[in-house]
């Protein structure tokens, strides 16, 4: 796997502890470089949203990357528009710090033992996905 050069990362562990249904917003606005990145910017927002079992997140992402047509090698400009909704897990129990039985359907979707929620890999897979295989 490829060093990520976007850091999305949220302490959660207060949104945790309030009321179902609280909530907290993030304006996004990310310059990326670096061999390895996958856009150029990001912009948008990021809500999270406290659950009955985590966190579920809604990203409303512009992305901005240039890519080398397949044919001729010219760069050219890419624009997408990213809506991702992803309910993330907790891994062990706020009150106690213990382990809890990790979902079978929330691989990759769990908020780690410091309550830190990184949104990175999500947002690089959605990327990656909405990019074309053989640019033109």
């Amino acid at each position: 796997m490829a060093l990520n050069p976007l850091i999305m990362q949220y302490n959660v562990a207060q949104l945790l502890k309030e009321p179902i249904g609280s909530s907290r917003s993030y304006q996004l606005d990310e310059h990326l470089d670096g061999v390895e990145r996958f856009a150029d910017h990001l912009g948008g927002s990021v809500t999270l949203l406290k659950t009955l079992e985590g966190v579920l997140v809604h990203l409303g992402l512009g992305v901005d990357a240039v890519l080398a047509c397949g044919r001729c090698l010219a760069e050219y400009p890419l624009k997408l528009t990213l809506d991702i909704e992803e309910e993330f897990f907790l891994i062990v129990d706020l009150d106690t710090g213990y382990s809890m039985s990790a979902r079978s359907d929330s691989e990759g979707a769990q908020i780690d033992e410091t309550f830190i929620l990184d949104l990175s890999e999500l947002v690089r897979q959605y990327i990656v996905t909405d990019t074309p295989m053989k640019p033109l």
